[in-house]
């Protein structure tokens, strides 16, 4: 099953701040939407910026146009209050799965490996920022 990455961003800068009762209302429709798809076991997660828009929800869905339809029936998405924006995602690390799950995902992207580095230890962790960990890399295909 594929994954996607959905925002939502509302149709006008202000909405936070002066959304009409109407639209309250179908936001709480599109949280009862999400919610369903939780539900089903589609939706992974769900929320939104505290201070700025957008929310996001990350889901599954067979295919691209499967993912389009889930987002085109979002009740706010429907009601125009909601402009969405959806992205191909893969969660890669999440609290709460097990290594074992980590390496599925993994080897269903094509980067998995078998292993440890091997200057790393299974126990030890990687060590380094990301750009650290760019530059080591550089460093060994010379």
């Amino acid at each position: 099953m594929n994954q996607y990455l959905a925002f939502y961003n509302p149709t006008r800068a202000t909405f936070l701040s002066d959304a009409t009762p109407e639209e309250l209302d179908i936001v709480e429709k599109h949280a009862v939407y999400l919610n369903s798809l939780l539900e089903q076991g589609q939706l992974i997660l769900a929320g939104r910026c505290l201070d700025v828009p957008p929310g996001i929800a990350i889901f599954e869905a067979a295919d691209e146009d499967c993912a389009k339809k889930i987002v085109d029936n979002d009740p706010a998405v429907v009601a125009g209050v909601f402009q969405p924006e959806l992205r191909p995602y893969r969660v890669a690390m999440m609290r709460g799965r097990s290594e074992h799950e980590r390496n599925i995902t993994a080897q269903s992207s094509g980067s998995a490996r078998s292993g440890p580095r091997r200057d790393q230890t299974a126990a030890e962790p990687v060590q380094g920022t990301i750009a650290d960990i760019d530059a080591e890399k550089r460093t060994r295909k010379r």
